[in-house]
Formats: C-alpha cells, sequence, structure tokens
C-alpha cells in the first residue's frame, strides 16, 4: 500500500518489531492480506529484528504517529510548509522524504534548493525580453535533465535562494525557542508526554541551528547584497551560456 495513512493493519508477532533506520526485515502482504515476514540480512543471534514503520528522514511523523524519537533519523523535512503542492513543484522534488535538512552537517538536499528557486524566488520574476521566462527555462532544464542550465541559473540566483531558505530556517528557529520557553516549569508528571515532545524539537533545532549557521556562512562568503536592490550583485542570468567554470561552484558551502 501507498501513502503514510494507509499502512495501518493488526499483524500478530510481526507487530512485535521495532522500528530502525536500518532494517533487518521486510513485512510483504500477499493478495489474500496474509502477512509475512522475512529478514534481508544473515543475523546474528541476540541482534535485534527491526522494521521501518515510516521514512527515516522524517521523525516528526513517526513521534506524531508512535510517540517515540527516532534518534538515528540522519535529517529531516525542512518544514517549509507554504509551498503549493502543485504537480509542477512535486516534478521540482517537493517532498517530505526529499527536501531535507541533514543533522550532523546541516547540509540541505538539492530538492529543497530546486524547489525554493522555482516556487518562491523566481515566480517573483518578471517576465523580459532579454532573459525569457526564467522560471520556465529552469523547469525544462530540471524535466529534461540539462544540469548545465539547471546550475547556471542557480548561480545567477543564489543569493536570493539562500535567503528565502534563511528566512525560514530564522523564522523556524524563533518558534522552536518560543516553544521551549513556554514548556519551562511544567510538571513531567502533569504533562507525560512532555519529554518526548522536548526530545524531538531539540533534536529539528540542533539540525536547524547547523542549516542556519551553513547559511550565516555562505552569506558572509558572497558578501550580501551589493547591487541596492536585494539580489546578487555581480552575474545575471542572460538567459544563454554560462561560463563552464562557473558549473561546479554550485552549493560548494555545503560540501
Amino acid at each position: 500500500k501507498e501513502g503514510q495513512g494507509s499502512d495501518v493493519t493488526l499483524t500478530p508477532m510481526a507487530d512485535m518489531f521495532n522500528h530502525g533506520t536500518d532494517t533487518e526485515v521486510e513485512v510483504y502482504f500477499d493478495e489474500g492480506g496474509n502477512a509475512m515476514a522475512y529478514t534481508t540480512v544473515d543475523v546474528p543471534a541476540n541482534s535485534p529484528l527491526r522494521i521501518s514503520y515510516g521514512c527515516p528522514t522524517n521523525p516528526s511523523f513517526l513521534f506524531a504517529r508512535y510517540g517515540f524519537m527516532d534518534d538515528s533519523s540522519p535529517a529531516t523535512f525542512c518544514k517549509m510548509m507554504d509551498i503549493p503542492k502543485t504537480p509542477e513543484n512535486v516534478n521540482m522534488g517537493m517532498d517530505f522524504s526529499k527536501m531535507l535538512f541533514y543533522h550532523d552537517t546541516g547540509d540541505i538536499s538539492q530538492e529543497v534548493m530546486d524547489v525554493v528557486l522555482y516556487a518562491k524566488v523566481l515566480a517573483n520574476i518578471k517576465y523580459s525580453p532579454e532573459t525569457g521566462d526564467v522560471k520556465q527555462q529552469f523547469y525544462d532544464a530540471h524535466m529534461n535533465g540539462d544540469e548545465a542550465t539547471k546550475a547556471a541559473i542557480h548561480e545567477a540566483y543564489r543569493y536570493e535562494t539562500i535567503m528565502a531558505i534563511k528566512k525560514h530556517v530564522d523564522t523556524f528557529m524563533d518558534q522552536l525557542i518560543a516553544l521551549e520557553e513556554k514548556s519551562a516549569g511544567k510538571s513531567f508528571e502533569e504533562h507525560p508526554r512532555l519529554p518526548v515532545i522536548l526530545h524531538h524539537n531539540q533534536f529539528v533545532k540542533e539540525t536547524f541551528s547547523k542549516v542556519q549557521q551553513n547559511l550565516d556562512n555562505a552569506v558572509a562568503e558572497m558578501g550580501g547584497p551589493a547591487n541596492g536592490d536585494g539580489g546578487w550583485g555581480g552575474d545575471e542570468w542572460n538567459g544563454g551560456e554560462w561560463p563552464a567554470e562557473e558549473y561546479n561552484q554550485e552549493y560548494a558551502y555545503m560540501e
């Protein structure tokens, strides 16, 4: 079955498997609804048998649905909820399992960069005879696998893209801090779920804090807006070719 809300079933014995980012067991349902569990790797004696309760890059879903925090999650959804789910945005990579902030490094997934540039930055760029429809050019390049054109447009609007992500991260961090302050002094006996809630929020806060630092460093490296109109001073997209040496510079700050 597909979708996070369509996989609910009672399965005796298989219900005993715990969740793991790295799993040893998969459960298969045949056409008659019969469940069969099988190992996917050799399992030494006295080792755990784990299945996946859901996407390991979405600990918030696991927390909300099952009431536990998966500390082994390598990343978390970027929490951008203000982008409409249009077919074009989905094609660009709009999916909770793809638009990720990575916990250990603060890296930003390519899909976040693509969707923010397409749905937020280029959506506000007016058509001009000189550049044409840059948003459509970027979409076509993405769909056709034209990485050179795609990277060139990314580079031309890199500052705007980073600032759009930074605005979201800064706002979300303020909200997390406010939630922390609201929970101060609360009794764990009266609010038994509060410890796991705080644990979840701390995981998300740690991730966003690292992303925030990476973004601040990137803005500092670029020197901020230099042309007075909010754009990154210097090169502009001209709707045509881009110097070859520019292609490999994209996202260097995240590597």
